[in-house]
Order: structure tokens, then C-alpha cells, then sequence
């Protein structure tokens, strides 16, 4: 029996099959705060997330990491575990943290904002050179 014929559709959207860069966020930009604490979305991740708002995001403190977490809203289900929120983008597709976040994982002046897939990550510079660091430093005691 077809799809079709039961009235069952499949609603993913087309990435979910097929990742591209366009419909993938994959990179690493260095941001700064600005004067109102707010950082700028890279725009290569603003056209991603776009497809599920052009207004908003969906933001969580990692459980894993010292860092935030971020998604297109469309994802932010899957953030459950993490308490979510849905954050505003402004016209000029910048994102206001919230303070607490910030003060939990050490942001002040800039950030280091790294491409995860369908999600981001949202460091301080110096915290992530760290955990980048541990990690080559795991995956070399690894291979040995």
C-alpha cells in the first residue's frame, strides 16, 4: 500500500535525506559582543535556520559542554531534556544571550560560534581551545 493511498505523507523536510551546506550548518566564526550584548548569527547559519523562522531560534545550555546551544526552532524538540527557549532574532540577525547563560559559561566579549549540523555551539574562545585541545589529546591516547 502506498503513502499516497493511506493519506500518509512524509513530512521531513528535504535535508533530512539529502544535507547540503545550504541546509546544514558546518564552520567556526569568532563574534563579538556588541555594546548591548548581542552577537550576530553567522549568515551562512541564518539561511539554515531561516527555513524553519526568519524571527527566532531555539537556545539551551548544553548538558554536556560549557557552552550554549542552538537550533532552528523546528529542532527544538529535540532540546527537550535541556529546557529550551526561543530567542528573537532582530532584523539584523542578531541574538540577545540570556545573562545567566553567559555568567555559567564564561562569555564577555566575543564568542566562538561552531557549526554542529543541524545545531551550533556557542563558546567562549578560550573554553572551546580547551575542549578542543582535550579532545585531540583523548583521540591521540586512543590511537596508540
Amino acid at each position: 500500500m502506498s503513502q499516497q493511498s493511506t493519506g500518509v505523507r512524509n513530512v521531513d523536510p528535504e535535508w533530512v535525506s539529502q544535507p547540503t551546506p545550504a541546509t546544514i550548518m558546518v564552520g567556526m566564526f569568532l563574534v563579538p559582543i556588541d555594546a548591548r550584548g548581542r552577537i550576530a548569527i553567522p549568515e551562512p547559519f541564518l539561511r539554515v535556520l531561516s527555513s524553519a523562522s526568519k524571527t527566532e531560534i531555539g537556545l539551551c545550555p548544553s548538558r554536556f559542554y560549557k557552552c550554549i546551544e542552538g537550533c532552528g526552532v523546528d529542532f527544538a524538540p529535540h532540546m527537550i531534556l535541556n529546557n529550551p527557549i526561543r530567542v528573537p532574532i532582530d532584523s539584523a540577525g542578531r541574538i540577545e544571550l540570556p545573562t545567566a547563560w553567559m555568567t555559567r559559561v564564561d562569555i564577555r566579549d566575543r564568542v566562538t560560534i561552531i557549526g554542529m549540523g543541524r545545531f551550533f555551539q556557542i563558546w567562549n574562545p578560550h573554553h572551546f581551545d580547551d575542549a578542543l585541545a582535550d579532545a585531540r589529546k583523548r583521540l591521540l591516547v586512543k590511537q596508540h
